[in-house]
């Protein structure tokens, strides 16, 4: 069975929600939390719940996705994992259907926006969707998201100042990497250690975009500040890491970087 999707999808989505038995798959760059607390009302306790989505500090900021609803499907004891080029919307259940849509996991995707896919059953199909969608999960520039990040990011949230939307002759934002324009100061205040100095290193480059090894040139100012560590290069690594789990650097492979803060 193969179904044309040309029409607002959330009834048929929150049914195959309803009917799933073992697992809900969520793959989707934005994610609202009216769309997750619908799914969770719907959502049978012996189903497990993943979500596969994309960390952007300012995309929280603004709204065009919500750290709430990622917070809903942690408490839920669903998994959460943070792949920043991410642009595809998949919906999988019980690894028996597959929806591959343009909508994303928000309410203009699932009942406003002109949005087009396909709903299938094809055991083959959907046994290859499945596989693809664990190894962007399970990919080393994927980021499993804890409590402990998300109440991190809530609290660098709840610092900044609130967002105010632009007036409405103001150019649209070209970037398709939309980067937070604030007062760093108030994100600064929100980090400690390594993660403090290895947001000063980065922002102290001229270019939104660095490399791996420029933060390496770097590697005589965090011995400065832990002159015990001996393994400074994989503690660069690991920060990086977490700055990009916190939706502050996004990874574009191959030990390129762009800052997501100007």
């Amino acid at each position: 069975m193969v179904q044309v999707l040309n029409s607002p999808i959330k009834d048929l989505f929150m049914q195959l929600v309803c009917e799933s038995n073992t697992s809900i798959e969520l793959c989707a760059p934005y994610v609202k939390t009216s769309i997750v607390s619908s799914l969770l009302q719907q959502k049978q306790n012996s189903s497990s719940l993943k979500l596969l989505t994309t960390f952007n500090l300012n995309n929280f900021y603004k709204g065009s996705s919500d750290i709430d609803a990622v917070k809903l499907v942690n408490e839920h004891n669903g998994s959460v994992f943070n792949s920043q080029r991410l642009h595809a919307k998949v919906y999988l259940f019980d690894k028996k259907y597959a929806i591959i849509t343009s909508a994303n996991l928000t309410y203009s995707g699932f009942e406003k926006n002109i949005e087009y896919g396909v709903l299938f059953d094809e055991p083959p199909l959907v046994k290859q969707v499945s596989s693809d969608f664990e190894s962007i999960c399970s990919d080393e520039a994927t980021g499993k998201i804890d409590v402990e990040k998300i109440q991190h990011i809530t609290r660098i949230l709840n610092n900044l100042p609130e967002y105010k939307e632009p007036c409405a002759f103001m150019p649209p934002e070209v970037s398709e990497d939309k980067v937070l324009d604030v007062d760093k100061d108030r994100i600064i205040s929100q980090l400690s250690g390594w993660q403090s100095i290895t947001f000063r290193v980065i922002d102290a480059f001229g270019d939104m975009n660095f490399s791996l090894a420029d933060v390496y040139e770097y590697e005589n100012t965090f011995q400065k500040a832990y002159p015990n560590n001996n393994t400074i290069p994989f503690s660069i690594r690991r920060n990086l890491q977490e700055l990009r789990d916190l939706g502050l650097i996004k990874f574009n492979g191959n030990g390129k970087y762009t800052r997501l803060w100007k």
